[in-house]
This record gives C-alpha cells, sequence and structure tokens, in this order.
C-alpha cells in the first residue's frame, strides 16, 4: 500500500479510505463543510476550487471517489486532479478525469492522448440525475478511469497509462454555484 502526505496535512498518518478532507488553504472561492465532506461554490467563471488533502500514486493502488451534486441546475464537477497543483480559471482546466452535470445532462472527460490538459470529453447525453444521485471514479492501477453514475458504468477512458503516471487527489470545481456533497475516498480499492 502507498500513499503520500500532503504539506498541508496535520497528521502524517492517513487512513485509505473514508471521508474527503478538503483542503483550505488552497481553495478558492470555496465554501467548505470538512464534518460533511462538502464544498460549495458560489463564484462565477469557474474561479471557485478546492482539493482533497488525500492523495495517491497511479500505478501503486486503485484510487475512488464517490459524491454527490449540491445542485441540480448549475454545473458540478466532481474528479481526479494531478499534482504539481497550480489551478487556473476556468478551474476544470486543471482536472485530468471528470464528470461534469448540469441540467438534464452528463459528461465525462479525459486528458487527451498525450496527457496534456485541458481534458477532453469521451461520453455525454441526456441522463437524469438529482441531488441523491451518486458519480464515482475509479482509477485502475493500469491508470485507466471507469465513471459511474448510481453504480452503472457510464465511460471508460482511453489514455495510455504511460503519461498518466503521478500523483493523483479528488479535485472539484463549480459553475456559479454548485459543490460536490457526501464526497468520500478509497485509495486502496
Amino acid at each position: 500500500m502507498s500513499y503520500l502526505v500532503n504539506p498541508y496535512m496535520v497528521s502524517p498518518s492517513i487512513p485509505t479510505s473514508g471521508d474527503i478532507t478538503w483542503e483550505v488553504a488552497t481553495s478558492n472561492d470555496a465554501t467548505i463543510d470538512n464534518n460533511t465532506s462538502t464544498v460549495y461554490f458560489t463564484a462565477g467563471s469557474f474561479s471557485g476550487y478546492a482539493r482533497s488533502e488525500q492523495e495517491f500514486v497511479m500505478g501503486d493502488v486503485v484510487g475512488e471517489i464517490t459524491w454527490k451534486p449540491m445542485t441540480t441546475g448549475n454545473g458540478n464537477f466532481g474528479g481526479f486532479g494531478k499534482t504539481p497543483f497550480s489551478p487556473s480559471t476556468p478551474a476544470y482546466n486543471y482536472m485530468s478525469f471528470y464528470i461534469y452535470c448540469e441540467g438534464g445532462n452528463i459528461y465525462y472527460y479525459q486528458p487527451v492522448a498525450d496527457g496534456s490538459l485541458p481534458a477532453v470529453q469521451i461520453s455525454s447525453g441526456a441522463d437524469a440525475w438529482d441531488l441523491t444521485t451518486v458519480f464515482k471514479l475509479s482509477m485502475a492501477t493500469t491508470g485507466i478511469v471507469t465513471m459511474y453514475k448510481d453504480g452503472v458504468l457510464k465511460a471508460t477512458s482511453n489514455v495510455s497509462s504511460g503519461v498518466l503516471a503521478g500523483t493523483y487527489f479528488a479535485f472539484a470545481t463549480g459553475k456559479n454555484s454548485g459543490g460536490l456533497g457526501a464526497t468520500t475516498y478509497d485509495f486502496d480499492a
């Protein structure tokens, strides 16, 4: 089992699963409640973002995150970011793999073939969701990411594992408002 200690963490001992702890020090325009593992954004133009304190190394463990959307109308973005952490606006350009839900649509993204960002859409479509919907991203030790809605596989990445090597964390942003609720991780699934 392998995991990294983030320099912003208070404790050097990290459990491999549980509720996400969002970093307050590196967040922007985010309302964070680590008692309920939620992050909410009220600023527009995707300027709000937050990353998890928990990290995993691709290839060492299977990394999974689950989350529920915080709003039904505006964009809720949840996924994996990759170190080094240097987001800019729009914050979703920093996400490697993510699910974006807005209105009656859901979009699934991955990095381009050479591993660079911003990510490209690999699947999308009209698909009902609400505040009880559970989204999940799972990165296998090979780097393949599978994306789920309520336990049903919706998209699978196809980027070569050679360009994906690195350290990942949960990353969230929102459009105008939005966010992630009840966010969990399992970095040894």
